[in-house]
């Protein structure tokens, strides 16, 4: 691709048509993986939280929409970064802070050990 050459694009596209078919065959299967994916994560967290869950298929989709139209992509990739960076860094913290009891993991693995299903 040559930014502002359409003539050039077309012509490389044309001089390679198995690799643009095979990118664009690939672009679709991650697509369709992302929409199964969030319609996986909706399920998983309807009986939990319904909110959460809808806020995570929300998410979901503007990331494909963000993908299937640029200029929308363009626009709101620093929200999303900034949202990613946010979830990241609350999902650390509450691993660290909730997550990591030592001690019920050493019971648990007291009860494994102890356990006749070993």
């Amino acid at each position: 691709m040559r930014l502002g050459d359409a003539a050039a694009t077309a012509a490389n596209i044309s001089g390679n048509r198995e690799l643009f078919r095979l990118g664009f065959t690939l672009y679709l299967v991650e697509m369709s993986a992302q929409i199964a994916m969030t319609i996986f994560f909706y399920q998983l967290l309807n009986p939990v939280d319904r909110g959460v869950a809808l806020l995570s298929t929300v998410f979901g989709l503007v990331g494909w929409l963000a993908f299937l139209w640029p200029p929308l992509g363009y626009r709101l990739f620093l929200v999303i970064a900034l949202l990613g960076l946010v979830g990241s860094m609350a999902m650390i913290g509450w691993l660290l802070v909730r997550a990591i009891d030592e001690p019920r993991w050493l019971e648990q693995a007291r009860a494994a050990a102890s356990s006749v299903w070993r």
